[in-house]
């Protein structure tokens, strides 16, 4: 097969020969009068519409259960780790405000690790 790249297209590749596969979709009447709209006001078909829309889209992927779950684990944690920071500082704890503060950076290295 032969492609060529379409101008300011970088993610879509057009075959030289005519397109000849078919992706159903199924649409309610008014997704379909709104994408058909959409469609015109960029100047393009339908089909190149929802084929940009696919083609140049990021993909982002939702986070596993466990993950979610982790990270509000660490959220929970991290809340009563800051109620024992708050109490340290009103007794004036150095000792307790830096094992909290130390506790805080670890769980926030956690949670970020789980956003990665």
């Amino acid at each position: 097969m032969n492609y060529t790249k379409v101008p300011n297209k970088s993610l879509i590749e057009v075959e030289k020969n005519k397109r000849n596969r078919c992706i159903q979709v199924y649409v309610l009447d008014k997704e379909k009068a709104a994408i058909e709209k959409r469609a015109k006001e960029s100047g393009k078909t339908s089909s190149d519409f929802l084929r940009s829309c696919g083609l140049e889209q990021k993909i982002v992927t939702k986070p596993s259960t466990n993950l979610v779950s982790i990270r509000l684990q660490a959220e929970n944690l991290k809340n009563h780790v800051l109620s024992h920071k708050h109490l340290a500082v009103e007794a004036s704890d150095q000792r307790g405000l830096e094992t909290a503060e130390n506790l805080l950076s670890l769980i926030d290295t956690i949670i970020l690790t789980a956003l990665k």
